[in-house]
């Protein structure tokens, strides 16, 4: 197999996988504005800990890329302008720059869909349905809260909020947003437990006459 068959086959095989990228990010960043919409009030937002393993994925992906890139570049300009070789190691050039950028696309697409996200309503809960191909969000008010525990782990910490419905919700922080959760949590649940404990009886009481 001659070199310039090789990199046509090359160029073929980026223009596949560019294209496969292409129809990823316009997919899940239909699905992030989707539901981007059913979010509001934002307070606190922090990536969950199981997108990780997506951002190691997509850095390497995009490291390639980018690699592969300049060294293609480096041979065009090795080749006369005019060599078919040398068009053919331009184009591999640029389809892997191409490719690179819709990787960080990707990434930012999918980084709203791996979030914990604390509003000045509550706490959502957030389910992709793939039966519907639709998002579950789920608002978990502030006053459904009545208290909560937290254990370390390494450089997370998981915070375990009980729900007045004996539900439980798990929130993996990292280390260094401990302290604003922690005063986040603790304003809003003494809030709603004072008003959930004395609001009735306030209400309940006779008015002076």
């Amino acid at each position: 197999m001659s070199l310039e068959v090789a990199l046509t086959l090359l160029i073929y095989a980026l223009l596949c996988l560019g294209g496969g990228l292409t129809l990823a990010v316009i997919g899940v960043g239909f699905a992030s504005l989707q539901l981007k919409r059913q979010l509001h009030g934002f307070l606190l937002r922090w990536e969950k800990p199981s997108f990780g393993l997506w951002t190691i994925g997509l850095f390497l992906f995009l490291l390639a890329s980018l690699s592969g890139g300049m060294l293609a570049y480096a041979f065009a300009l090795k080749f006369s302008p005019t060599a078919a070789v040398a068009q053919r190691w331009w184009q591999i050039a640029l389809l892997c720059f191409s490719n690179g950028l819709l990787v960080v696309l990707l990434y930012l697409a999918l980084r709203l869909q791996y979030m914990y996200v604390l509003s000045e309503r509550g706490i959502y809960n957030l389910r992709y349905r793939w039966q519907t191909l639709q998002w579950d969000v789920e608002l978990i008010p502030w006053e459904s809260v009545y208290d909560y525990y937290k254990v370390e782990e390494a450089s997370l910490v998981r915070y375990t909020l009980l729900l007045r419905d004996r539900r439980a919700c798990t929130l993996y922080v990292p280390g260094h947003v401990q302290d604003t959760i922690d005063r986040v949590l603790a304003h809003y649940i003494d809030k709603y437990n004072f008003l959930y404990r004395y609001g009735r009886k306030i209400e309940s009481r006779p008015s002076d006459s």
